[in-house]
């Protein structure tokens, strides 16, 4: 079988993997010059920061034992430990009982008072949804602030969908459930045992790039740099895919992990309203321990222009010259809005804040700001999105021979070992040649 796999990040290089370990015969295209897609490693010198706090964590033995199997002794196991910040003041993430003990008075009154008597609020908004669950002190503490902050859209907006799927992507370890305010609560008193993370020694890149060394020796095919232009179908084939001067064709199977949007734009059909965050990266090189730490901190308040901050060096040692530490913030924007087009407009802002929530004492100890930019980062599950979702994946399914995968393929706010898992179904029923995928 002959496939073609268009988008080199995760999903595409764990399909790509998997089918050429078979036997068939694989190519995978990749638009940027670099493999990776979101889950990208940047270098300065002797610092080294990921595209944001990425790591692999999953119950799943299947992806565990695949990832373990890629990485062989380049990888580390290390303890998660995240928080976030409220009221000025921060916290562990997930909640504990050593941190509501923390809260003010007032806060835990009113927590209680929403958990007694809960009111009832009706629609599939993000809003309805977290008044549901957590009640109205809550969703106006951390929850509807944050949202707003994060998405740039008001949460009556947004679907309920988003929440299920946030929730679960902050919490990570699946055993804690925090689904409603009095499984909140009755969590804070049980015993909790943290899961460790699983993380390339070198940086998130090391396992992008162990991908593909060994889809290279199974005979496969990864093209950098492949910025395609048009792709040519027949009645209920895509025939070819274009770049700019080169065709490809699909023989068998192409498996798409781009945005799905992108299927649109390419055949000049009325490109379905589903929408992508996009994220601008602050590196920042500091001569100091950061005060703070997380691995990764949630910021709430609105006059902090970053959503979320993580500390390499709190993952690996080496990511980070001695007696010195990065710290990367994340700021999310639309692409082609002002942050977008001129993030050095926020540097003063960045290193202002960096003092007010106490990641760095002194100014002068920032010694460097390195800004990187990351398309269709998240999707967006506005409140209509599933039709927009349907009608588009029903536009493309005449195409027997295209298959959707990956966040942005599948239009899906997931996690790595998400992705892996559904590379590794899809990869698994195209070898046993299962008629609906």
């Amino acid at each position: 079988m002959k496939v073609l796999i268009v988008g080199a990040g995760v999903a595409g290089l764990t399909a790509a993997h998997e089918l050429s370990s078979k036997g068939h015969e694989v190519t995978v295209l990749e638009k940027e010059k670099e493999i990776g897609g979101l889950a990208k490693t940047y270098r300065y010198g002797e610092f080294i920061f990921d595209s944001g706090p990425h790591r692999f964590f999953t119950t799943d033995e299947k992806v565990t034992s695949f990832i373990k199997d890629v990485l062989g002794d380049d990888l580390i196991i290390i303890p998660k430990r995240s928080g976030v910040m409220l009221l000025g003041k921060y916290y562990d993430w997930p909640l504990t009982l050593k941190t509501v003990l923390k809260f003010p008075v007032k806060i835990m009154i009113s927590i209680a008072l929403d958990m007694v008597f809960k009111k009832s609020y009706k629609g599939p908004s993000f809003k309805a949804y977290i008044l549901n669950k957590y009640g109205q002190t809550l969703y106006e503490l951390d929850f509807g602030p944050y949202t707003e902050k994060f998405t740039k859209i008001p949460n009556e907006y947004m679907h309920s969908d988003w929440a299920e799927a946030g929730v679960n992507q902050a919490v990570i370890d699946k055993r804690i459930k925090m689904d409603t305010t009095l499984k909140i609560i009755t969590s804070l008193f049980k015993k909790k045992e943290t899961l460790p993370l699983i993380y390339p020694l070198a940086g998130i890149a090391k396992f992008n790039e162990k991908l593909a060394a060994k889809i290279t020796l199974n005979g496969g095919k990864i093209l950098t740099g492949q910025n395609i232009t048009d792709f040519i179908c027949s009645e209920n084939k895509i025939d070819e895919i274009v770049c700019e001067n080169t065709k490809f064709p699909v023989v068998d199977k192409l498996i798409w992990t781009a945005p799905i949007t992108e299927l649109f734009k390419l055949q000049s059909l009325p490109i379905p309203n589903l929408k992508f965050i996009a994220i601008v990266l602050f590196n920042i090189e500091v001569n100091e321990k950061p005060n703070v730490d997380y691995q990764w901190c949630y910021y709430i308040d609105k006059e902090v222009v970053f959503n979320r901050s993580y500390i390499p060096v709190l993952w690996s040692k080496s990511h980070a010259p001695e007696n010195k530490h990065g710290i990367c913030l994340e700021v999310t924007c639309m692409e082609g809005d002002t942050v977008w087009q001129n993030p050095e407009s926020l540097l003063e802002k960045v290193k202002q804040n960096l003092l007010d929530v106490g990641l760095v004492k002194e100014r002068k100890s920032i010694t460097g700001i390195h800004i990187e930019k990351i398309k269709d980062a998240y999707p967006i599950y506005e409140i209509r999105y599933k039709d927009e979702l349907e009608k588009s994946k029903a536009t493309v399914s005449k195409y027997e021979n295209l298959i959707l995968a990956g966040r942005c393929g599948l239009f899906w706010y997931n996690n790595m070992d998400h992705s892996i898992g559904n590379a590794l179904d899809i990869s698994q029923k195209m070898t046993d040649k299962t008629d609906k995928l």
